[in-house]
């Protein structure tokens, strides 16, 4: 319960003189920046910043690059090819069949908006519809072994 009331007063004594810096992209809009914490607590923001959960939900600039990117994996049960590109600070996700020729058909290409995961386990990867809705694609990092 003590958690709470700190928060409270944290959020109430920053507020007194200025107006919180607030998120405007996002999951949702109206989170308090991650900074406004940090203004009153440094040594509890720096050491947060070194441990995994900080890391588990990032835009793809700003994630760690650990992937081998431009691998295809193939899931032979769905007979689907995948492969997640890297494009400058974007993620791509691509997914594709081969004909009887060994074609390329069904292809489809989905901007990654946000990796989930630290990476020291394992990644997901979450793309974001026009409405705000999350879904995840079908292709995960393993860091451990080092594959899709």
């Amino acid at each position: 319960m003590i958690f709470p009331v700190l928060f409270l007063l944290c959020i109430f004594s920053y507020a007194q003189g200025q107006q919180l810096p607030r998120i405007k992209t996002g999951v949702a809009e109206g989170y308090v920046a991650d900074q406004v914490c940090g203004d009153c607590h440094a040594s509890h923001f720096k050491s947060y910043q070194d441990v995994g959960m900080s890391q588990s939900f990032k835009r793809p600039g700003n994630a760690r690059k650990i992937e081998d990117f431009g691998e295809i994996f193939f899931h032979e049960p769905s007979n689907r090819y995948y492969q997640m590109l890297r494009r400058n600070d974007r993620i791509v996700f691509r997914r594709f069949q081969r004909d009887d020729t060994g074609e390329v058909i069904n292809e489809l290409e989905i901007p990654v908006d946000w990796v989930l995961g630290s990476g020291n386990k394992t990644r997901s990867y979450l793309y974001q519809t026009e409405h705000g809705e999350l879904f995840q694609l079908p292709i995960g990092w393993y860091s451990e072994g080092g594959f899709w």
